[in-house]
């Protein structure tokens, strides 16, 4: 136990009413995969608010979190119920918790009402113009990707766990959840091999068909990370090599999702590490620290410093970043995630 966790908790003791220690008491018990004890000290926290100058801040940030919370949970009716909530009372980013009640939507399988909710989201990203964080910027171009094929494209995505991934949050679900998570992603990167093997028929049966050749680089690059980062989470390492190797091998193919790149060797590094070879893991975060101009770059490069930090701390010597090594699909070198 970290001494900032030990100070909390001996403040929590001197004054258990705190609707704050209560709070950040929830998400020390969040880390620790006690989700119901989480969800129960955010609502203590609420109640402790209650009269208090703090009480709407409060409030809302512990449904935020409880909604995060019923996500981890795969409860996707209960979250989206929380951030519809939060979207009509515009509490942060109401783009944001709009495109959050779609994804969940989309997790039910619920696709009209998905893309309703889906539909809004550009306008409230516009009107949060004068301070656009990066947030607002991603889900308005996942929302634009999305209706380029006229959500015919939806089946190949899941953003409800996307969103999970984002936030770096499998560590906090129980296995049987990741269990359950691992299976919705084969079922779709079936569904991306099906598409593909229809359209590869059709090319050859006609000479110059209309259609164009399949390109799902984009959503089996997220799907494919989204399972190594689940198999990370399970302690599985060895299982999530392959997965994270294809995403690298086929960077340059990745014209819309470019996050993946830099979040895949984060992935990377976790697996070196969890397979023991934390000289590469640390190779492979100033890899990822090299990557700029993605979505999300503010919070891995957060992430990063952090890895890279403990790396100093046990001494994990500074490697200069390289371009991979060993030969790939596409002609460039590349080295295997397990090497030394």
């Amino acid at each position: 136990m970290g001494p900032a966790i030990e100070c909390l908790l001996d403040a929590q003791k001197a004054h258990p009413s705190s609707c704050f220690f209560l709070f950040f008491a929830a998400r020390i018990a969040r880390v620790a995969r006690n989700i119901p004890l989480s969800t129960q000290s955010f609502s203590f926290a609420v109640e402790s608010s209650r009269g208090e100058w703090a009480e709407t801040a409060m409030k809302q940030m512990a449904d935020y979190e409880i909604g995060f919370n019923l996500a981890l949970q795969l409860d996707w009716e209960g979250a989206a119920a929380y951030f519809e909530q939060l979207s009509r009372e515009r509490y942060w980013s109401p783009a944001f918790s709009r495109y959050f009640v779609g994804a969940c939507r989309e997790m039910l399988g619920q696709r009209t009402e998905c893309i309703l909710a889906f539909a809004e989201v550009p306008q409230l990203a516009k009107d949060q113009q004068s301070h656009k964080t990066y947030i607002e910027s991603h889900v308005q171009k996942k929302v634009e990707f999305f209706q380029k094929s006229g959500y015919q494209d939806m089946d190949f995505s899941l953003p409800g766990l996307e969103i999970l991934l984002v936030w770096n949050a499998f560590e906090q679900m129980e296995p049987e959840n990741l269990e359950k998570c691992l299976d919705l992603v084969h079922q779709t990167l079936e569904m991306i091999y099906e598409r593909e093997k229809m359209e590869y028929t059709i090319r050859l049966r006609e000479l110059v068909p209309s259609s164009t050749p399949p390109d799902y680089y984009d959503q089996r690059a997220v799907l494919l990370l989204t399972k190594a980062s689940l198999l990370n989470a399970l302690g599985r390492y060895n299982e999530g090599i392959a997965h994270l190797n294809w995403v690298m091998d086929h960077k340059d193919c990745i014209k819309h999702e470019t996050w993946a790149v830099p979040f895949a060797y984060w992935e990377a590094g976790v697996t070196s590490w969890g397979l023991g070879n934390i000289k590469k893991s640390r190779k492979l975060w100033q890899m990822a620290l090299s990557c700029n101009k993605y979505d999300f770059e503010y919070r891995m490069a957060v992430r990063l410093s952090l890895a890279l930090a403990r790396c100093d701390e046990i001494g994990v010597p500074f490697v200069e970043p390289q371009q991979p090594k060993g030969q790939t699909t596409n002609g460039r070198k590349r080295m295997p995630i397990t090497d030394p």
